[in-house]
């Protein structure tokens, strides 16, 4: 069974799972926590890669933005990459476009884990004798680059 999320240091790279190339309430309540549960140390950016959707449909589109509603109060940042021209614009008459903002929208994957990557470095760094085990991980997931679509 394939793997539908990949998690680097406070970083949840989800593709969404569809059926038939479209994306579903299912997939996104089912999904998305299963992906957020699973990420150590705990997620506080989410890219959704939806290059295979097609097609979202308006329960889906509601779902979402509860999700994104939910996670932004718990501090998580919500972002999209590759997303199609219908499927965006759906979602821009649902609501998502304007609670995440456009700037979170980006052309391709690699754009977003860097638009991450920046966030990151403008994050304040606590104190080296501070430090804990998942902020030397952050440091060295900064230090060494993102990730290439090879590692993905």
């Amino acid at each position: 069974m394939p793997r539908h999320h990949q998690t680097f240091a406070r970083l949840l790279i989800w593709r969404a799972r569809v059926v038939s190339c479209s994306l579903r309430v299912s997939n996104v309540d089912e999904g998305l926590k299963t992906a957020l549960a699973a990420s150590r140390p705990p997620a506080t950016y989410v890219l959704v890669d939806a290059d295979s959707v097609n097609f979202i449909d308006t329960s889906a589109c509601d779902a979402l933005l509860h999700s994104i509603k939910e996670l932004q109060s718990r501090g998580i940042t919500f972002a999209f990459a590759s997303v199609r021209d219908e499927t965006r614009e759906r979602m821009r008459l649902s609501g998502i476009e304007a609670v995440i903002g456009s700037t979170n929208f980006c052309e391709r994957l690699t754009d977003g884990v860097r638009a991450w990557q920046q966030k990151e470095r403008q994050a304040p760094v606590k104190e080296p004798a501070a430090a804990g085990r998942f902020d030397r991980q952050r440091q060295r997931s900064l230090q060494f680059g993102p990730p290439t679509t090879g590692d993905i």
